[in-house]
């Protein structure tokens, strides 16, 4: 599914001028999609099973995301930087690129972003708070 979103978001970056390595805008992108993902997933776990952070830790929040942002942009960008001639012929025909469009990658982030607010607040009437 990343190697997809890689190749879409590679050519996506190829219709723009001024963009140098496409390489590294997608995988900077595709680290914001996977770092949403994983916020989404943590916060679902983190309403079923009633979880609240440590006050202490909200300090090192800002710190841990932006390292792993780093960390998984480095590491796409490796992993996928060079085998985009590969993507290219396992994609090129694919029918999900006639659906999938270009724009729906931020809508991704969006969706991913918003819905444990949305629901926080129908489930327990507030968002984020001690639960």
């Amino acid at each position: 599914m990343f190697a997809y979103f890689f190749y879409r978001l590679y050519h996506h970056y190829e219709n723009f001028k001024g963009y140098n390595d496409y390489g590294f805008h997608a995988s900077c992108f595709l680290s914001a999609i996977q770092i949403t993902l994983l916020f989404f997933i943590l916060s679902m776990i983190r309403m079923v099973f009633h979880l609240s952070i440590p006050m202490e830790w909200h300090n090192y929040t800002k710190i841990i995301c932006i390292v792993l942002v780093i960390s998984m942009a480095f590491l796409n960008y490796k992993c996928f930087n060079k085998r985009i001639l590969d993507l290219d012929y396992k994609y090129a025909n694919s029918v999900v690129n006639k659906w999938f469009k270009d724009w729906m990658f931020f809508g991704i982030i969006l969706i991913l972003v918003i819905t444990p607010f949305i629901i926080s607040h129908f489930v327990y009437g507030k968002t984020f708070g001690k639960i």
